[in-house]
């Protein structure tokens, strides 16, 4: 089988695309909008992090919160309005939210 990159450009970029487009739908700029399910404080996360990546594995053992590869966490932002994605998050030390979830309209 030979290598088309025709094929392949066009479903690389779709591949590429897709988790932006999700983003921009999420997004909002009204937090009033948004409830957490999970018992966490709603949160502005500009960057969100696996629970393997090594800072958050250090910072879960500092504080003793139990953490699974596959948690969702975050990088804080504090700025107005939201430049990241809202997310719930349980424990937030240090300008990073741990276990995160999405917020579900209120």
């Amino acid at each position: 089988m030979r290598f088309t990159p025709s094929i392949f450009l066009p479903l690389f970029s779709l591949y590429l695309s897709l988790p932006l487009a999700l983003a921009d739908m999420c997004n909002t700029t009204d937090p009033a909008t948004l409830k957490c399910t999970n018992g966490g404080t709603l949160r502005c996360c500009q960057i969100s992090l696996a629970g393997d990546f090594f800072p958050i594995v250090v910072l879960a053992k500092i504080i003793g919160y139990q953490l699974d590869p596959n948690d969702v966490n975050c990088l804080q932002s504090l700025t107005t309005p939201c430049p990241g994605l809202p997310a719930c998050c349980k424990t937030g030390l240090l300008g990073i939210g741990l276990y995160c979830q999405a917020p579900v309209a209120a």
